[in-house]
């Protein structure tokens, strides 16, 4: 009773900050850097989370020193069954876990396509060549097979192309997401008005994304809330975000037509 008090206690100034308002852009950034990623993001109500995974000395898909499994898919697990079969209640959007994969791809995919069967119940996959969309959606992106993994017919994961080199072979279906990094591409530090070539050359891309039937991400971008007005009106579907304290006053105070 005493250790959920002082968990509540902690957690209580994010609670406060983030009541009432779903922050359908924000993917939370920099897992490794939060002592609780996972329950920030769902405080938040963040739309999904990007996070760093590795095979352990033991065969066990860790992120940091916990399992993959108990920090993110339990407790993931035990929300959508007690909310109807989403994570948040009321809403009905997957909830997007963007995976970098750090070492062995071949083995990373392996060890995650069995321990993700095992909970198939909540996971957008594709299931006999079609897609199921269901409350969650595993995203992998790094060094990963990714032909492999898209011509599977029977798999939970997904794969996130690069959009600087979009591959036309693949559809919607096979891979549906595309990320950019922001920070290797352009310079502007999110002050005053960004460049025009250079939210021109990001429309661009995002636009060509979305006609390959791509999700689109946004990373390393400049965080303040000027430059959150402007990438958002970049359309890109999200951005990687670490402040969410700041995204979380930004949707607050964003206006809608």
């Amino acid at each position: 009773m005493a250790a959920r008090l002082v968990l509540l206690l902690v957690m209580w100034p994010l609670f406060s900050w983030a009541q009432g308002v779903y922050l359908e852009k924000a993917i939370s950034a920099e897992d490794h850097k939060r002592k609780s990623p996972l329950t920030e993001a769902l405080t938040f109500q963040c739309a999904g989370v990007a996070l760093k995974v590795k095979v352990g000395k033991d065969g066990i898909i860790r992120c940091g020193n916990q399992t993959f499994e108990n920090l993110y898919l339990k407790p993931l697990e035990q929300r959508v069954a007690g909310n109807g079969g989403n994570v948040y209640e009321g809403r009905t959007e997957e909830f997007f876990l963007f995976v970098n994969v750090d070492g062995d791809s071949i083995q990373v995919w392996q060890q995650m396509q069995t321990l993700c069967a095992a909970y198939a119940g909540m996971l957008s996959g594709i299931e006999n060549g079609q897609r199921k969309r269901k409350a969650v959606r595993i995203v992998l992106s790094g060094d990963v097979p990714a032909r492999q993994i898209a011509l599977s017919e029977n798999r939970y994961l997904h794969v996130d192309e690069n959009l600087e080199k979009p591959d036309a072979r693949w559809n919607g279906n096979q891979i549906a997401t595309a990320s950019l990094s922001f920070g290797k591409l352009y310079n502007w530090n999110g002050e005053g008005n960004m460049p025009n070539m250079q939210y021109m050359g990001i429309m661009g891309q995002v636009k060509n994304g979305h006609k390959a039937g791509r999700l689109v991400l946004l990373r390393q971008i400049p965080e303040s809330l000027n430059a959150f007005s402007i990438l958002d009106g970049t359309g890109a579907d999200f951005l990687e975000v670490e402040d969410l304290k700041l995204f979380s006053t930004y949707r607050k105070n964003k206006k809608t037509y």
